[in-house]
């Protein structure tokens, strides 16, 4: 595959609905920073805020579109529709989106439509469900992932516990405890680091750089205190519509896959994690890959106006994983929420 910036070069010549008007030499700022977004890094596994062990040297890599390389194994979360992949890769490689006579032009906000979709990546006028139904389907998952090997985890409303003194919970616990004998608690949030409203003289888009990190931030005064009076470590799951996980979030897809679980997964062909690597390195890749594909997929549905979603997954009593080649386990979990481990 071409590098990102041809490919963007070579699809814009064709594109129906690309003006050269709008390129510059060298390309935009929107696109100089679409691209760093999207360009692979790596960070260490011990870091952030999780308290991982402190002779952990690895190094963890994150390539976003790098889950087209990992041979999928669920066709309910892995799979992606022909249509979604189009409006996906066309917000990727920062093209307008595919000419549709009948879609609308304007918003329920009253708001010009711009071909790119970023108005509608934005907006809570724009078929909000359809957002809501994305984020829980990339919930649904996780927690597939999750206990596909061996990791207990639950969104139900039981089991997920409340600040002391208010209603305000996060949206996942997990069963696993850290060295400071705290089990984790996550709450997901996909943010989409592109201005909604760009202006006549930007329309590529103007990008809002601190996105991220300002969502990470929020989530973290909302919940880290009264979590961590609880004896639980509160992780915020913040993720771009482009498919590029927060440091913290690979870090604690990293916890999960620690080989002291033991678990029996098969994890099948994972390119992305290269020749050398290791089993907990494929699995590693092969859960961001999980999220990865899940968060393009939900940001498609939402441009679309989609709320269709995968069927809700069996309750933890009754788990049977629903990627075969994701997980093996043998015996099966009996209880997916349990026993704990720790890491």
């Amino acid at each position: 595959m071409p590098a990102q910036r041809v490919l963007t070069g070579n699809v814009r010549e064709h594109h129906e609905l690309w003006q050269s008007s709008l390129a510059t030499a060298g390309g935009t700022a929107y696109d100089s920073e679409r691209v760093s977004h999207l360009s692979r890094t790596k960070i260490k596994a011990n870091g952030g805020t999780l308290p991982t062990p402190g002779g952990d040297k690895t190094e963890l890599a994150q390539n976003p579109l790098s889950w087209i390389l990992t041979v999928p194994g669920s066709p309910v979360y892995d799979t992606f529709p022909r249509s979604l992949f189009i409006i996906y890769i066309s917000l990727v490689l920062g093209v307008p989106q595919p000419k549709d006579d009948h879609a609308p032009t304007l918003c329920h906000c009253q708001y010009s439509l711009d071909t790119y979709g970023h108005h509608r990546l934005t907006c809570q006028s724009w078929y909000r469900t359809t957002a809501i139904k994305g984020h829980d389907a990339v919930l649904e998952g996780i927690i597939d992932a999750a206990r596909s090997i061996g990791v207990g985890s639950t969104t139900h409303s039981r089991q997920v516990p409340t600040h002391h003194h208010s209603k305000k919970k996060g949206d996942v616990i997990f069963d696993i405890k850290l060295k400071s004998d705290m089990r984790i608690i996550g709450d997901l949030s996909i943010c989409h680091p592109v201005s909604g409203r760009p202006s006549g003289v930007t329309p590529l888009g103007t990008w809002m750089g601190t996105t991220m990190q300002s969502r990470f931030s929020a989530k973290s005064k909302k919940h880290r205190a009264a979590y961590e009076a609880q004896l639980l470590h509160f992780v915020p799951l913040i993720v771009s519509t482009f498919g590029v996980l927060h440091e913290d979030f690979l870090r604690l897809l990293w916890i999960l896959t620690s080989e002291s679980r033991g678990s029996g997964l098969a994890v099948g062909e994972v390119r992305e994690a290269g020749p050398g690597a290791g089993h907990r390195q494929m699995l590693f890749a092969k859960m961001r890959a999980r999220v990865a594909v899940l968060v393009a997929k939900s940001a498609a549905m939402r441009f679309a106006g989609y709320s269709v979603v995968p069927s809700r997954i069996q309750s933890c009593h009754s788990h049977i994983p629903t990627d075969l080649m994701f997980s093996q386990l043998n015996p099966p979990l009996e209880n997916a929420i349990g026993p704990v481990r720790e890491v």
